[in-house]
Order: C-alpha cells, then structure tokens, then sequence
C-alpha cells in the first residue's frame, strides 16, 4: 500500500467520522414519562437536552407548556399554554410565580421546579429556541399525578377536610 493510499483511507475515515458525529446533533430531550407527587409538594422535573449545532447559542430559550388553549390579554389564542416562560405573565395563572427553571440552559440542563403543585398536569413538554430555529418536544412529555387532594366532609363535629387521591 503506498503513501497515497493511505493518505486516500485515512481522508475517507476522517469523513466517516464526521459524518457519525453530525447525525449525533438533532433535537433530542431526556424526560420522565410520569412522576407521581403528593399534594402541596415541590415536583423537580429531571430534564437534558441536545439540539444542532448550528443552532447553540448562549442565549437559548426554554419554555415548558401544555396543550391547553388560552387568550392572552392581546385577543390572540395559543393552542398549548405555558406552565414556564421568563415572562411570568405568559404562564397560566395558577402556575405564576411556582415555576423555576433549575437547570443551567447553556449546559443543555432544563430540569424546573413546580412548587406547591395542586393539580395532575399531563402531558408537560418542553420547547427550545436556538438561533433561529425551534423545537417543540411534543411526543417527549411527562405527565404528573398529584395525590392527597382535600374534600371537605362533614360530621356531628362540624367541617373537616379528608385526603383522597385525586381523580382524572
């Protein structure tokens, strides 16, 4: 085998490589797929994500929503609400100021805390916004179920409140 031949093979295994690594870098994300919680408890949704490189960028945008219409004050209607956005006054109302992304963003970490979480919520998923493109990860959701709601009953002693497992 000459030097150029070897030359030829090592270009082709070099291409090869690259070529491995570049289907390595699509839109993918790491999430439960449910997470059970008690009633009033802080929920940590675990979560990591990968998007294109040609994509990153220190100012990466995450937004975690569900499909749930609502209006904003603009009169405009979205189809999927956010549970997270930076600007509190676009996540629904019984989620403002409970939602914190935990995760560092620029380490491709988009865990987020719910806290004092009252409700089931299902299918939870998480959007990402790179440079100029974005991703919803729609199919890749985590559905939480809360347990410990409260009914009020009442006895000869008057009103008390029973935990019951919620119901869906």
């Amino acid at each position: 085998m000459s030097f150029l031949d070897l030359l030829k093979l090592l270009e082709l295994s070099l291409i090869l490589i690259l070529t491995v690594n570049a289907k390595g870098q699509e839109w993918s994300v790491d999430v439960p797929s449910f997470i059970n919680a008690t009633l009033g408890a802080t929920v940590t949704i675990q979560c990591t994500f990968n998007y294109p490189h040609e994509q990153q960028t220190d100012k990466v945008q995450l937004y975690w929503k569900v499909p749930i219409s609502r209006a904003f004050d603009t009169k405009v209607e979205v189809k999927h609400a956010f549970i997270y956005h930076p600007i509190d006054a676009y996540v629904l109302k019984q989620y403002r100021t409970k939602t914190k992304l935990i995760g560092d963003k620029t380490m491709k970490n988009c865990s987020l805390m719910i806290k004092n979480i009252k409700d089931d919520i299902n299918q939870l998923y998480l959007r990402v916004t790179g440079k100029n493109d974005s991703y919803s990860f729609v199919k890749n959701n985590v559905s939480i179920r809360v347990y410990g709601s409260l009914k009020p009953i009442s006895d000869k002693y008057g009103m008390c409140f029973v935990p019951l497992p919620s119901a869906t």
